[in-house]
């Protein structure tokens, strides 16, 4: 049994996330405040990338760059604070990595 305990003890653990509040999300902000990041840090990844997108484009890519670069830097241990400025940095330069790549792609 005590050689079990050893081999498990030097496994890496991978951070969990307790979602203390059912409004709470997935960037750990609520509904309204994950809107409005996304929907700027969308908006400041077009304008640096130079696209044409709409309200509704920069707010899904927004939330979809945060969540996906939030993922990728959680995958190298880089976990962004839950608060409005880390995320909108962490969105609009996962927004504008998504843009880029849509252009490499079409």
């Amino acid at each position: 049994m005590a050689d079990e305990a050893r081999a498990v003890a030097w496994r890496p653990r991978l951070p969990t996330y307790v979602m203390h509040d059912k409004k709470e999300s997935i960037m750990g902000l609520g509904l309204i405040a994950s809107l409005i990041v996304g929907g700027l840090a969308g908006w400041i990844a077009s304008s640096l990338m130079d696209a044409k997108t709409g309200l509704l484009a920069n707010i899904g890519l927004g939330i979809l760059g945060a969540v996906l670069l939030n993922g990728a830097l959680g995958l190298i241990g880089i976990y962004a604070e839950r608060a409005f400025l880390p995320q909108l940095v962490v969105g609009a330069a996962g927004a504008a990595a998504l843009i880029w790549i849509v252009r490499k792609l079409t």
